[in-house]
């Protein structure tokens, strides 16, 4: 699997994608290399004119997935009888 994506979605825009969504595109060196010659490559590109990053990213982002685990927290909290303890927070 390649960790840096390089497409040309319209004319003179170049979209670099950063590959590596389990690790929320960190900037390890396995992508750092990759990246520093899509960078290379673009620079040397006289067609163009706008270079776009950008990371991949799974389905559900971090503020989505806290949302959904606050909300079903409060849901089973709200289906307890009154004065149960015991709620999970994430």
């Amino acid at each position: 699997m390649a960790f840096v994506l390089i497409e040309k979605p319209h004319p003179h825009v170049t979209l670099i994608t950063l590959n590596r969504p389990e690790r929320m595109n960190a900037m390890a060196f396995d992508v750092m290399i990759p990246f520093r010659e899509a960078l290379e490559q673009v620079s040397v590109d006289n067609d163009c004119r706008v270079a776009v990053i950008t990371g991949a990213r799974h389905h559900e982002g971090r503020a989505q997935l806290y949302v959904r685990l606050t909300t079903e927290n409060f849901e089973e909290a709200a289906r307890r009888p009154q004065g149960a303890t015991g709620a999970r927070l994430p």
